[in-house]
């Protein structure tokens, strides 16, 4: 039992996955394909070839399948991006090499951001700033408070070679508008840093997430989300109970963006193509779908401000 072809590493499982398995037998025989996460052991997929000395699989439909689409929350921290597997491929007691799978294609030669550079540089108090980056074996990040120069202690995890997501809050940066940066140190190299500016919050607002082409997660904060409409349905009627329950309403937003540079804006674009968009709330995010995945320009192709009409759903979407 050999395999013949396996993917790279830091393939997209957004793409076919395919292996080729050879039995090394002139007689046709029955096989067990077991997909495992490399890091939990967990066999996260069976499939049965019957009749077969040799067979191509593509294992992508069963890593989506054990995909978080959630984004990290419960405070500051670093963790192992719910994107991310590291995989391996398993018959009759023969392992394929791990590969790691992201929702992107990624380089695992050398450590990198995967968000991008063009943050938003005023965040409000109690919002939290979401970074994902690429590290070959550990990434470091820590925050600090540029009005008296205090650093917060410096959190660090060992990568296995799958992306992370930071997350930092921004509540413990109290008293008026803060300057702070957040540095994040892949592998043990030249720190990078972003700067930003902690704010009051404002009303009318909306935070959004969303994954870049990259597969790393970008945040905004839109400066006016006005409420258009709010839909709520009655069930049918309850045989035993005989009476209606209320269903989970859907609120619809407008929201309207700043007018921003054309690096910032050429950023927001990528919420149109990202498959998930979040409403976040602290660090709590929430589906979001959008109403209309279509951009329009001006007459000179250029966009400063972007308009999106968005809904979520809930009982608590008020």
């Amino acid at each position: 039992m050999k395999f013949v072809k396996i993917p790279e590493n830091g393939a997209s499982w957004a793409e076919p996955l395919c292996y080729t398995i050879n039995t090394e037998s002139t007689l046709p025989k029955d096989l067990v394909v077991e997909i495992v996460d490399e890091s939990t052991d967990e066999v996260i997929g069976i499939k049965h070839l019957y009749g077969v000395t040799e067979a191509d699989i593509d294992i992508a439909p069963y890593v989506r399948r054990s995909i978080s689409a959630t984004l990290p929350a419960e405070g500051s921290h670093i963790t192992i991006s719910p994107s991310a597997r590291s995989i391996t491929v398993r018959v009759e007691g023969v392992s394929s090499a791990a590969r790691v799978f992201f929702r992107a294609k990624i380089d695992c030669s050398v450590g990198h951001m995967l968000s991008s550079f063009q943050q938003q540089s005023v965040v409000a108090r109690g919002e939290v700033i979401r970074l994902t980056v690429y590290g070959q074996e550990i990434v470091r990040a820590w925050s600090i408070d540029k009005r008296t120069m205090s650093y917060s202690p410096v959190t660090a995890i060992r990568t296995a070679g799958l992306p992370v997501e930071i997350v930092v809050q921004t509540n413990m940066f109290t008293g008026g508008s803060v300057p702070i940066s957040v540095e994040v140190q892949c592998d043990g190299g030249v720190p990078l840093v972003f700067n930003y500016t902690i704010t009051e919050p404002e009303a009318s607002t909306m935070r959004v997430a969303w994954h870049n082409a990259d597969g790393g997660v970008e945040c905004y904060t839109f400066p006016m989300a006005v409420r258009m409409t709010y839909e709520a349905e009655l069930s049918e009627i309850d045989a035993i109970a005989q009476r209606r329950a209320t269903l989970p309403a859907t609120m619809r937003y407008r929201l309207l963006s700043a007018y921003e540079s054309r690096e910032q804006m050429e950023r927001l674009i990528g919420i149109v193509a990202s498959p998930e968009v979040y409403e976040c709330r602290g660090d709590r995010c929430e589906p979001l779908q959008l109403v209309s995945r279509k951009i329009e320009f001006d007459d000179h192709g250029a966009l400063r401000r972007m308009e999106l009409i968005v809904e979520k759903s809930g009982r608590s979407c008020l």
